[in-house]
């Protein structure tokens, strides 16, 4: 009998700024809202770990900004059932000129399995990932990024089994980079 564990890894993050504006003032808000769940494990875990860490930065010179940072965590194991429920919200809000903010959530939710050679292991999941940026005005720079990660591990062999990544930015800024996108890799 070996012990497998299985680890997910979830990380919320905006950021705003506004350091000088030719107009003199700007508005800016951004925002990541995510709600995840995983359900029907085919098998139960002997132990469950999880852990939410929030942070918020906010400076200002001249101008307003609002840093926040929801989240909400269930882990749910029965007899016959495992549920992660996951729902974080991040936002970055401000106005004028020459401030920062930052908003982050990182979690992770780890369970160990107890799985025996050739044994499948099974789960349903869905995801709803919403990134927004707004800018009203000049000079502004935003970004949203959300990462959700998927884990199999072999802790006697210290090795990867099978995973997935999910990994999704937009930013918004006065000089056209063009560097949104959503990435996917799995094993």
């Amino acid at each position: 009998m070996r012990i497998k564990q299985f680890w997910l890894n979830i990380t919320t993050s905006v950021a705003g700024a506004v350091f000088f504006c030719l107009s003199g003032e700007a508005a800016t808000l951004s925002l990541t809202d995510l709600s995840f769940r995983i359900d029907d494990l085919n098998v139960i875990p002997q132990e469950t770990f999880n852990s939410v860490i929030g942070d918020n930065q906010a400076i200002s010179g001249s101008g307003s900004v609002v840093a926040d940072f929801e989240s909400n965590l269930d882990v749910v194991v029965e007899d016959s059932t495992t549920v992660i429920d996951k729902y974080f919200q991040t936002e970055v809000s401000g106005e004028d000129r020459g401030y920062f903010g930052l908003s982050e959530i990182n979690s992770e939710v780890i369970g160990e399995f107890s799985l025996r050679k050739d044994t499948n292991f099974a789960f349903d999941f869905s995801a709803n990932l919403d990134l927004k940026n707004s800018v009203d005005g000049e000079d502004a720079s935003l970004d949203s990024f959300v990462a959700v990660a998927f884990f199999l591990l072999d802790s006697e062999q210290n090795t990867v089994l099978d995973f997935f990544r999910l990994i999704g930015q937009i930013q918004t800024n006065v000089i056209d980079t063009d560097e949104d996108f959503l990435f996917r890799e799995a094993s």
